[in-house]
């Protein structure tokens, strides 16, 4: 095993509850991208997107599968019943040969002390926030939540990515439910 910050599988079962109008996806499956494309052409949603905002949409959900394949993220949440597009991840980053905890979360996070901390069902964790230029000119929004897993070598990533203001709101409330009903599955030693 190598010793540096990677994505892996960690060697515990996880659950969680995905939010009502969550589509929940397998992120390995090998046609991610089309199912996600799909599933989104299907929802009220994207009917009422203009060409160029479903140009923009189509992009976003083709760099999630692209990031959600990259990023070893063992779950993918489609948002099917936002007012536009969201999609939500969840993957693990090994921290070994460091134990992870809040001061390594804000590290990788790249934030200070004051950084928002969230209680979650296996925690608290790191809340941060970005937003930037998103493919159809419209903001792209993230959240993302670092939380550390008390005693091990493990720090869940649950990301929240939506292509309009309404849509992030929606996602950001998603993650935190999510975030919410996240359970770590130990062994008995």
């Amino acid at each position: 095993m190598e010793d540096t910050i990677g994505v892996q599988r960690p060697p515990f079962g996880v659950d969680l509850v995905a939010p009502d109008g969550w589509q929940v996806l397998r992120s390995a499956a090998p046609a991610l991208r089309d199912d996600l494309l799909a599933l989104v052409a299907r929802s009220p949603a994207w009917a009422a997107l203009d060409e160029r905002r479903r140009r923009g949409s189509a992009v976003l959900l083709e760099a999630v599968a692209e990031l959600s394949a990259a990023s070893g993220a063992l779950a993918t949440l489609l948002g099917t019943d936002l007012p536009g597009v969201a999609v939500l991840t969840l993957a693990w980053r090994r921290t070994a040969p460091l134990r992870a905890d809040l001061d390594l979360a804000r590290l990788v996070a790249g934030v200070d002390r004051d950084a928002p901390l969230v209680g979650t069902g296996a925690g608290p964790g790191v809340l941060v926030r970005a937003q930037r230029p998103g493919p159809a000119g419209g903001p792209w929004s993230t959240s993302q939540l670092l939380v550390p897993v008390p005693g091990s070598v493990w720090l869940a990533a649950l990301t929240a990515t939506a292509l309009s203001e309404e849509a992030a709101r929606a996602a950001e409330e998603a993650l935190l439910r999510v975030a919410g009903s996240l359970r770590v599955q130990r062994r008995a030693a």
